[in-house]
C-alpha cells in the first residue's frame, strides 16, 4: 500500500512538471512562431530564457 502512495504521489508530480512544460511552450508560441520567419535577436532569445529561468526556482 505505500508504494502505491508512492508511486501515486510521483504520478502527481510528473503530471504536474508535464503541465508546466506544457504552459511554458504555449505561452512561447509566438515567440517561435517569429523564429521560424527570421533569427531571434538578443531580447527575443531573452524572453524565451526567463520564463524557464523562473521555473526553477519556483519550488
Amino acid at each position: 500500500m505505500r508504494w502505491k502512495k508512492l508511486a501515486d504521489k510521483f504520478q502527481e508530480k510528473i503530471s504536474y512538471e508535464i503541465g508546466q512544460i506544457d504552459k511554458l511552450l504555449n505561452e512561447a508560441e509566438p515567440l517561435l512562431d517569429l523564429c521560424r520567419l527570421r533569427e531571434p535577436d538578443f531580447i527575443e532569445l531573452s524572453a524565451a530564457d526567463l520564463p524557464i529561468l523562473f521555473h526553477f526556482f519556483e519550488e
